[in-house]
Order: C-alpha cells, then sequence, then structure tokens
C-alpha cells in the first residue's frame, strides 16, 4: 500500500504537500472526495473531513487541473464534477 498522497504543480511537478494516503487503507470502500481551490488555498477533503490544507503563495491561474496515479495504484474515478465558486 502506498504511504502517501502528493499533492504536486505543474509544469515541473513540484513537491507542494505530503501527507497521508488515507484511501488506500480501506481499497475496496467507496469514497468520496472533493478537492477546493479558493484562491491559494487547496484542500483536500475525504467522506467530509479535511486531510489537508494547502496554501499555495504563488498560485497559477485557473483553466486546468488533473489527477495522476503511480503505476502502483489501482483507482476509478466516477461522477467527477467541477465546479467554479464564487
Amino acid at each position: 500500500n502506498r504511504k502517501t498522497a502528493n499533492l504536486r504543480k505543474a509544469p515541473g511537478r513540484k513537491l507542494l504537500y505530503e501527507g497521508e494516503d488515507v484511501i488506500s487503507k480501506y481499497p475496496d470502500k467507496t469514497y468520496h472526495f472533493e478537492i477546493r481551490k479558493t484562491g491559494g488555498e487547496i484542500s483536500y477533503i475525504v467522506d467530509g473531513e479535511i486531510v489537508f490544507t494547502y496554501i499555495d503563495h504563488e498560485p497559477l491561474g485557473g483553466g486546468a487541473w488533473g489527477f495522476r496515479l503511480m503505476p502502483c495504484a489501482i483507482a476509478e474515478y466516477d461522477n467527477i464534477k467541477v465546479y467554479d465558486l464564487p
């Protein structure tokens, strides 16, 4: 099992934050997660609980995002929704 979940910034794949990979603990469970970005604040939320919040003092502009899985990871995503929050 993976031990960490990494927040990276592209281009360059700069590591911004390394936290516990709470999703890999129970691989057969369905999780609901949310990634929220407001200005330079990025929060990673799993099943309604904030796992971590990172403050980016040099945030990129809007318009692009992505998920990346390591070769050893197994995951499926569905019902992906992207909202522009006020």
